[in-house]
């Protein structure tokens, strides 16, 4: 990244941080996960709390009714094999969200380290981070778009692109998302099945919100990991390449490793 005008050297690496998480920080944000610092704003502190509330209930919406669905009104075993997939996945994913929610404190953890690791180190070691973070930006940008593109063809093009379809007992009915059971409620009917439908079409994309940004939490530290090995292998190299240095930059050079080492396995 070039440097502006009137820019200084910590003002351009901390803008480089932030180009580097890119592909990360937007989407665990949307999920309301992100750690905020002191100097956020006000209405994102308070907003925070709230996203979390309507992920975790659109996406129990597209668990509990499908459950009751399979396990109470679907009597062919088959059929509840197919059925039961898409229930357990979003029962994953709401798995994984209220971990990622819980893991918040060590994630800020993280993320400060990342930080201090890539402002305060040499400008060759840098690069590696950058190199790394253009890897996961690629990787994030086509999970995100496949992610993005099936679940919106499953969950919303595929139920409308059927429309009505007449059982063999002359009973017409609509498709929706996802297999449903409410006891005292026709999901047939107007508005039902409208309003049913548009919270099972967002649960999906919640899910899919979900699976992209744990993926890019998961990308973004292994990625910053092997940054670090990187730089690790490059003292070794460094180290056995320095054949006329004195033993105290030897001994020195040695700590520096072995601190590295250590950082990395903790």
């Amino acid at each position: 990244m070039a440097k502006r005008k009137g820019e200084t050297d910590e003002e351009r690496m901390k803008e480089e941080l932030k180009h580097g998480l890119r592909y990360v920080e937007p989407f665990v944000t949307a999920l309301g996960a992100w750690p905020l610092g002191p100097d956020s704003a006000t209405f994102l502190k308070i907003l925070q709390p709230f996203i979390a509330i309507i992920y975790i209930f659109l996406v129990s919406f597209t668990i509990w009714p499908s459950f009751y669905y399979v396990f109470f009104k679907e009597r062919d075993s088959k059929t509840r094999l197919k059925l039961i997939s898409p229930v357990l996945h979003s029962m994953f994913q709401l798995a994984q969200y209220i971990v990622v929610l819980s893991k918040m404190k060590n994630m800020r953890v993280v993320l400060n380290d990342i930080r201090n690791d890539w402002l305060y180190t040499a400008e060759e070691n840098r690069q590696f981070f950058r190199e790394n973070a253009m890897v996961g930006k690629k990787i994030i940008s086509i999970l995100a778009i496949a992610m993005c593109s099936g679940g919106i063809g499953f969950r919303i093009m595929l139920p409308l692109l059927k429309g009505r379809i007449v059982l063999p007992d002359n009973t017409t009915v609509r498709l929706l998302p996802c297999p449903i059971y409410l006891p005292f409620v026709n999901e047939q009917v107007t508005p039902y099945y409208e309003i049913i439908f548009t919270l099972q079409a967002l649960g999906g994309i919640c899910n899919y919100t979900i699976l992209t940004s744990t993926s890019a939490i998961i990308m973004m530290i292994s990625l910053h990991l092997c940054g670090l090995i990187r730089i690790l292998r490059k003292k070794m190299i460094d180290l056995t390449e320095k054949s006329n240095i004195n033993e105290v930059s030897i001994q020195r050079n040695i700590v520096t490793i072995v601190e590295h080492h250590t950082k990395i396995k903790t």
